[in-house]
C-alpha cells in the first residue's frame, strides 16, 4: 500500500493570475517565485508560482487561455490538481 507523506504543489485555474497571487501573498503569507508559460505541449499556459516557506508548500496559479468564467461548482469535473 503506498504512503502518502505531504502535497508537493497545488495547482488552481483562477481568472486573474495576478490579482489571485497578490491575495495569496497578503492574506495566507505565500512567497512569490516566478511566473512562466508551460510549453509547448501545454499551449503555453501562464502561470505564477507561489511558495508557502514554512511547510514548502507550492501554490500554481494558472491562466488558461480557454478558461470560462463561470462560478465555482463543486460537481464540476476538471478543478486541476493536488500533486
Amino acid at each position: 500500500m503506498p504512503c502518502f507523506n505531504g502535497v508537493s504543489h497545488i495547482a488552481l485555474t483562477v481568472r486573474d493570475m495576478r490579482v489571485s497571487a497578490d491575495w495569496y501573498e497578503r492574506v495566507l503569507g505565500f512567497g512569490f517565485v516566478t511566473e512562466f508559460h508551460v510549453a509547448p505541449g501545454d499551449a503555453g499556459v501562464p502561470r505564477i508560482l507561489l511558495l508557502y516557506q514554512a511547510s514548502g508548500l507550492l501554490l500554481s496559479l494558472c491562466g488558461h487561455p480557454g478558461r470560462t468564467g463561470d462560478a465555482f461548482d463543486p460537481r464540476r469535473t476538471g478543478l486541476d490538481h493536488i500533486a
